[in-house]
């Protein structure tokens, strides 16, 4: 059952309106990367992923993240749970926003960037959460204040360096184990199949920005799958 948790402009385009969907408030996804999580879903408010994606109006919430560019490499398949969300029956939430989440684990974009929904409403859905997952790709743009709930994500050493003078701790994705460089900064995910999926996120908790001050340093993870061989195509055509 999905809930609407907020509704507005995007913040990538001052524009489109958008909302924010939560999941799993009855009973959280069992995910067998993230674990036992809440996920929230930013979505177009008037127009269905397939469609954002097939008309590129998927900007507003995705921003200029590679892996929505042609050939796409999102690890997400909006036609699955996206799609679902979109056209459930999802109502405005109807109680206090920082209740949804006390004493959870919440993940900010299991679809959309982070970065397209003002700050202040990430601060008030945590207030009283248990902790966090986090990624923006819009690392260099948006509202700096992210630094504490998301990861910078990256794809490349140059990024990596960047995101990394500029404060943020940093989730490297790449296409092979051998593009992890050997830095005493970078740990291997837990939950890559490289690592042996030796912990879910919800255990590990890495991925929480700078706000989880028992976690510091920056992870790495390999892509796989179909994922691996669009990107890998991507990055040979340009």
């Amino acid at each position: 059952m999905a809930t609407i948790l907020w509704e507005g402009q995007s913040l990538l385009d001052n524009e489109t309106p958008i909302r924010v969907y939560g999941t799993g408030d009855q009973r959280p996804s069992a995910n067998a990367k993230t674990g036992a999580v809440l996920q929230t879903w930013i979505l177009l408010a008037h127009t269905s992923p397939t469609e954002a994606v097939r008309q590129g109006t998927d900007a507003a919430i995705c921003g200029e993240c590679i892996h929505r560019q042609t050939p796409r490499s999102c690890y997400v398949n909006v036609g699955r749970a996206p799609r679902s969300i979109f056209h459930s029956d999802a109502q405005l939430l109807s109680r206090p926003l920082n209740s949804w989440a006390t004493g959870q684990t919440v993940r900010l974009g299991a679809y959309g960037d982070p970065a397209a929904v003002p700050f202040g409403f990430w601060q008030l859905l945590l207030d009283q959460a248990e902790g966090w997952l986090g990624y923006t790709h819009q690392w260099t743009s948006c509202d700096q204040r992210l630094k504490r709930f998301c990861m910078a994500s990256v794809d490349s050493r140059d990024e990596y360096d960047r995101a990394h003078d500029m404060g943020w701790r940093c989730f490297w994705a790449d296409q092979s184990l051998d593009c992890m460089p050997d830095d005493e900064r970078i740990t291997l995910c837990p939950a890559s199949t490289e690592a042996g999926k030796r912990l879910t996120c919800d255990q590990c908790m890495s991925c929480s920005g700078l706000g989880n001050s028992n976690r510091t340093g920056d992870v790495f993870i390999p892509i796989h799958g179909a994922a691996y061989m669009r990107l890998n195509f991507a990055r040979k055509a340009a």
